[in-house]
């Protein structure tokens, strides 16, 4: 009977140990900002160049922490900068649509995903008006992973989700 009880606790316990996780470092990927969508345009009431409320850029990237892989999941803590200028600001509100595209070395886009950020702009004390402003943005970016691809060899590319009238703005 105790050895029963015995292989019982025995059976439990190692039916109960932790499932140890390997981590892989890997190269993070190079990150490029869109020619084509790294400035964004807000424009009040109709989008016209007289109406426009703010210009965003996208400024500067980097990793916070290494990337790595886990269970076929590449993990890549990036955080993103963005430059405001006021140009006729009606509020202080702030709202920023984004894309991450990732594209792997045979110039394919293998996904994509959509973010945002929001915030306000910083007031002079002074001449009580608002003044150019910086947002920041951690993201913890996640993209499955196959052994037969090397996500170092990968790149990001971040650009503002735009709308037909604003692309002519800015164009």
């Amino acid at each position: 009977m105790k050895n029963n009880f015995f292989f019982l606790i025995f059976f439990v316990l190692i039916g109960c140990s932790p499932k140890t996780i390997i981590e892989e470092k890997i190269s993070c990927p190079n990150v490029l900002f869109s020619d084509e969508h790294d400035y964004f345009v807000e424009a009040s009431e109709t989008t016209d160049i007289n109406n426009i409320s703010y210009i965003a850029e996208i400024n500067n990237f980097s990793f916070n922490s290494d990337c790595f892989i886990t269970d076929n999941m590449a993990y890549i803590d990036l955080s993103l900068l963005f430059i405001v200028n006021p140009i006729n600001v009606a509020n202080s509100n702030i709202f920023l649509p984004f894309y991450i595209a990732i594209i792997d070395k045979k110039n394919e886009l293998k996904d994509i995903q959509y973010y945002n950020i929001s915030g306000n702009f910083k007031i002079d004390n002074e001449t009580n008006l608002y003044v150019e402003s910086e947002l920041r943005k951690k993201i913890k970016f996640r993209l499955l992973h196959d052994d037969t691809r090397d996500i170092s060899a990968d790149v990001l590319v971040v650009g503002f989700m735009l709308s037909k009238n604003q692309l002519e703005i800015l164009n």
